[in-house]
């Protein structure tokens, strides 16, 4: 991969920036699934007395919100990347 990019003529800085802007990605999900689960926690007390039927801690709830937003993160890359892979790779340089 890296050789195709350097073909592009892309600068080192770039080369090394692109990985390391996809580990930020992905360590900022895990962030933000690690906030959303203790923030889950925390306010599951609270409102299980408001909402009728839940309860602290809905092991279903999470599991499936979960899984949403996994499926979600999935199609969100996956659909793009589908899409490109469709376009000829020499028309795309040239329209580019």
């Amino acid at each position: 991969m890296e050789g195709l990019l350097r073909d592009l003529r892309l600068s080192i800085r770039m080369l090394i920036r692109m990985p390391l802007l996809s580990v930020a990605a992905i360590l900022t999900f895990g962030l933000g699934l690690a906030l959303g689960l203790a923030l889950g926690f925390a306010l599951g007390k609270p409102l299980s007395g408001v909402v009728i039927g839940v309860e602290s801690w809905d092991a279903v709830i999470y599991v499936t919100v979960i899984m949403i937003l996994g499926i979600t993160c999935i199609a969100a890359a996956l659909l793009p990347a589908l899409k490109a892979l469709r376009v000829d790779p020499v028309e795309a340089l040239r329209d580019g």
